[in-house]
């Protein structure tokens, strides 16, 4: 995720980028690092929160483009990219929540 991070620098509206990215890097580290902080349900629904506006926001950025895991599409696709980026923020947010339940 923080390479996803540092790699959105160039783009428009980058600081939303960066921040879309290091948010599931923040969980990941807090899943599998500080554990013992989900046991306070407020930060549970705080991850619930964030697993919740990133649903949200891989519905809103879903990539149009046919084939779009295909190397080929998404190496000409922004668009395709976008998506597989938020999908694989999104994979890190659900481990990071099957971890904080995991060890709770």
């Amino acid at each position: 995720m923080l390479v996803l991070a540092v790699a959105q620098v160039g783009r428009p509206e980058w600081w939303l980028w960066v921040v879309a990215f290091l948010v599931p890097a923040f969980w990941a580290f807090m899943a599998g690092f500080r554990h013992r902080a989900f046991r306070a349900v407020r930060w549970l629904g705080w991850l619930w929160g964030c697993v919740a506006l990133w649903v949200a926001l891989l519905w809103q950025h879903w990539p149009q483009t046919a084939g779009f895991w295909r190397t080929e599409v998404w190496a000409q696709d922004a668009a395709a990219r976008t998506g597989l980026s938020l999908m694989a923020a999104l994979a890190v947010l659900a481990v990071a929540l099957y971890t904080a339940y995991h060890r709770r």
